[in-house]
């Protein structure tokens, strides 16, 4: 990564500002999806995936965001990742399992389970595998030269997600006479509460606020006294961000944000600007269908062997353990999915009104993770009774699909020998061929 941050700045040292456009607004774009308003604490899912993913894939295929169609349900991740409850969760794990298991359009995700509750149907999941967030990057925003890099990547086309706090931020309407007069300008997020994840789509270079009250906007000033003329003495230049509150917040759901905050902040997630990029098209090849029961989902273990004697364990059921470093400074630092931490809820994948504990069906891409072709398939389910002694469950259905490249389905085979009760021990389930 230091790599490739020094082969920019390298670029970019090619670059005067001046050569960069003096105003980028990507909302305009009809890759842009219609600004959302949370209902839920999924400010970074509603930012990640039903924004961000939507824009970049409209934005390959050439299609509009504007279509129900052509966008992506950023809830149906969330819900993997909220505990149970109505809890946020991070930025990064919401791409990581998107990447992992795919997100399905608004239109194919018809029907929002309960909190912390999976969604069911081997149809829902499978049409989730098709749309895959494929890779993400955080850089951090500090200084002049990292900020370069940002507008440079927003001059592409790209968004990013940076968070602030909302509680206590100042802010005021533009001064009539000045470059966009009467917009909503924040002139710095909240200094304490929760983070908010909101979507940068933009900047304006003239846009600013005369913060020392000379009766100018400089960027060559020393206004904080340190000695040197840094981001945080600029007086000129906001970014654009979209806020998740709805087209009745700000300026349509808009806000202009000083290039200084990055700089002066110390909430130290508000100093990284992450983006990301999909895999324009994606068919499964090889999927397991899983029909289960369990009282606590976190506590599922599951590892898939195939014959010559290759093993791969889904993210949703993957134990905790995680070796090698530990994520660097940044958003991932804080991404469960790489510290070792499980988001999953601590209760059953789907219940009734009543408290009874009810089956749900999935589906897993296993293309490119598993053998398209060979002798036999293994499941190996146990539960971790370890950190869930009171934990029960039942494997009731499984089967495994192959699909031909152009999505039609070519065999469905099932496993033997169920249903069976997942113990604490791993046992294994053969395919029979």
């Amino acid at each position: 990564m230091r790599l490739a941050l020094i082969c920019w700045l390298a670029i970019l040292r090619c670059l005067s500002a001046a050569e960069l456009p003096e105003r980028v607004d990507n909302s305009l774009s009809p890759a842009f999806p219609p600004i959302i308003r949370q209902t839920h604490e999924s400010c970074a899912q509603d930012v990640g995936l039903s924004t961000m993913m939507t824009y970049a894939w409209n934005r390959h295929h050439g299609s509009s965001a504007a279509e129900p169609h052509n966008q992506f349900a950023g809830l149906f991740v969330w819900n993997f990742l909220n505990r149970g409850g109505n809890r946020g969760a991070e930025l990064v794990e919401g791409w990581h399992l998107a990447r992992a298991i795919g997100i399905p359009r608004v239109t194919d995700y018809t029907t929002t389970p309960s909190l912390g509750e999976w969604p069911t149907g081997y149809a829902l999941y499978y049409s989730a595998m098709k749309q895959r967030v494929r890779s993400y990057r955080s850089f951090p925003l500090n200084n002049e030269a990292q900020l370069l890099i940002i507008k440079e990547r927003l001059s592409r086309g790209e968004l990013f997600g940076i968070e602030g706090r909302l509680r206590g931020f100042e802010q005021l309407s533009i001064p009539k006479g000045q470059h966009e007069e009467g917009k909503l300008l924040v002139l710095r997020w909240g200094r304490n509460g929760k983070g908010h994840v909101m979507t940068y789509v933009g900047y304006d270079n003239r846009v600013g606020h005369d913060m020392n009250g000379d009766g100018r906007l400089t960027n060559d000033l020393d206004l904080d006294g340190d000695g040197d003329v840094t981001l945080a003495d600029w007086e000129r230049g906001a970014f654009i961000a979209v806020n998740s509150y709805g087209s009745e917040w700000g300026d349509a759901g808009k806000c202009y944000v000083l290039f200084r905050e990055s700089a002066v902040t110390p909430f130290q997630r508000g100093r990284w600007a992450s983006t990301l990029a999909v895999f324009p098209d994606h068919q499964p090849l090889l999927t397991l269908r899983l029909k289960l029961q369990s009282t606590c989902q976190s506590a599922i273990r599951l590892r898939i062997e195939a014959t010559p004697r290759k093993t791969y364990s889904p993210i949703l059921f993957d134990s905790v353990a995680r070796s090698g470093p530990a994520p660097q400074e940044g958003p991932d630092q804080y991404n469960r999915f790489l510290t070792g931490e499980r988001r999953l809820s601590l209760g059953p994948a789907r219940q009734s009104g009543q408290g009874q504990v009810l089956p749900v069906e999935l589906g897993l891409d296993l293309t490119g993770q598993l053998p398209l072709k060979t002798a036999n398939y293994r499941l190996l389910f146990h539960l971790d009774r370890a950190q869930h002694p009171a934990a029960a469950g039942t494997v009731l259905e499984a089967s495994l699909l192959r699909y031909r490249s152009n999505g039609a389905l070519i065999s469905e085979t099932v496993f033997a020998d169920l249903p069976q009760a997942m113990r604490s021990t791993e046992q294994g389930c053969l395919l029979q061929r």
